[in-house]
């Protein structure tokens, strides 16, 4: 039940996996002793089909014991638990709950920090993610040192990629919504100039990057009352109509 629930999951039939997930499960917990892997692989997985069939609220129930599980079974930081430490901050987010998903998050870095080592690309990517899902969720003050501790890292390691561009415009985001816009100027004005000189190096299912960068440039010039500059970041905006442009928030 658990491989076919996970074959339709790998191919995005997620309807037809999750009742073969709790089902699964059900059977686990009435015939297996209380932590058994299977039962815990079986949780897991379910958790991930709730979260892509966008229930994170029952997601998040699961992955909370889950977490207890892991963390008795392996460790606080073994990999297995950091991955659903990770899976249950970005639930919490989703549900509008970022005041429980923050001290995860706090837990998360440090612990993957360690694991993956400071001044690596792969890390810089995980700082990255964890921006965006800050951002998404309009906890920016949260996002800035995560965004900082990226950008410094891909700026020696990677100055001239458009990723470390993408980075620049990201912390000008964080700082303009936290209504900090001459700080921010600079870096949405480079952020957007690196990457649209690197525009052929973004692949295709990044070239939203392009369109959010200028967003936040039409915003940046509405806040200090530019409508010149606003009229010509919203013309440039116009090269990119695959993407909508995020709703104004309500004053």
């Amino acid at each position: 039940m658990t491989s076919l629930a996970n074959s339709y999951l790998s191919v995005g039939r997620t309807a037809e996996a999750l009742p073969l997930y709790e089902k699964a499960l059900e059977r686990f917990r009435a015939t297996l002793r209380p932590g058994d892997p299977r039962t815990l692989s079986c949780m897991r997985w379910l958790a991930v089909a709730y979260l892509d069939a966008n229930r994170p609220g029952d997601a998040v129930p699961l992955l909370a014991e889950l977490l207890q599980l892991r963390a008795a079974a392996s460790g606080p930081e073994h990999p297995a638990t950091l991955v659903v430490l990770y899976n249950l901050a970005t639930a919490y987010l989703s549900t509008g709950r970022p005041g429980d998903a923050i001290p995860l998050l706090e837990r998360y870095v440090p612990a993957k920090r360690k694991q993956i080592g400071v001044d690596t690309s792969e890390f810089a990517g995980l700082l990255a993610v964890i921006s965006t899902d800050l951002l998404a969720a309009g906890q920016l003050a949260a996002a800035e040192p995560y965004l900082r501790e990226c950008l410094a890292i891909r700026e020696k390691a990677q100055p001239d990629a458009w990723t470390t561009f993408n980075t620049r415009s990201m912390l000008g985001g964080s700082l303009l919504g936290q209504e900090k816009p001459a700080e921010a100027e600079p870096l949405l004005l480079a952020g957007y100039g690196g990457m649209k000189q690197r525009e052929t190096a973004i692949p295709p299912q990044s070239r939203a990057r392009l369109a959010e960068a200028t967003d936040r440039l039409v915003e940046l010039y509405r806040t200090l009352g530019k409508p010149h500059e606003v009229a010509r970041w919203r013309a440039e905006r116009a090269n990119y109509p695959f993407v909508a442009p995020p709703p104004r928030p309500a004053k």
